[in-house]
Formats: structure tokens, C-alpha cells, sequence
């Protein structure tokens, strides 16, 4: 297990392989943290989560991390 981990995966410039941004991945990322570990996630989104992408990537990840924080 691990204290951090920093996700930050890109395929052909803007776009995010779609494995990696589902429920199921995230449950894996937080199953590899310790219990008070942290994920740092880098992934381009509007900053207003405004769009469907941002706004969906936004509530999947708070499906496993429910207290995540974001910096723009």
C-alpha cells in the first residue's frame, strides 16, 4: 500500500484513456492507498465543471473519494 498516489495519464493530448477514469479504477487506486493515504489526480476539465465530462469525472471520483478537494 502506498501513502500517495499521482495519477496523471494522458493519450493523444487533451484525452484521458477512458479505463482509467471509471468507479472500478478509482476503487482500485483507493484499495492501493493506506488508510489515511492520499490520490493526486491531474486531468484537464473546465474549471467551472460546466461541461457533462467535467461535472460526470467530477461525481464518479466522489463516488469513491467523497471528501476529494480540487485546485484549478
Amino acid at each position: 500500500t502506498f501513502d500517495l498516489i499521482i495519477l496523471d495519464a494522458f493519450a493523444g493530448g487533451k484525452a484521458v484513456p477512458e479505463h482509467l477514469i471509471t468507479r472500478e479504477y478509482f476503487m482500485q487506486v483507493k484499495k492501493a492507498l493506506k488508510q489515511n493515504g492520499r490520490m493526486v489526480l491531474n486531468v484537464l476539465t473546465c474549471p467551472n465543471f460546466e461541461d457533462r465530462f467535467s461535472q460526470r469525472l467530477d461525481n464518479t471520483v466522489r463516488t469513491v473519494f467523497p471528501f476529494a478537494n480540487r485546485s484549478v
